[in-house]
């Protein structure tokens, strides 16, 4: 089974390191991706 809490940890990692913060539909992304997480913790 998946950690979700070490999955969000990992991707907060991803996130301070990614390059390109400014591209067009970077918070889109992360915002989607916290909501596929809570999701995924429903089920």
């Amino acid at each position: 089974m998946l950690d979700i809490k070490n999955a969000k940890l990992e991707f907060k990692q991803f996130l301070e390191e990614y390059k390109n913060k400014d591209d067009l539909g970077f918070d889109l992304k992360v915002v989607h991706t916290y909501h596929v997480t809570e999701n995924a913790k429903k089920n």
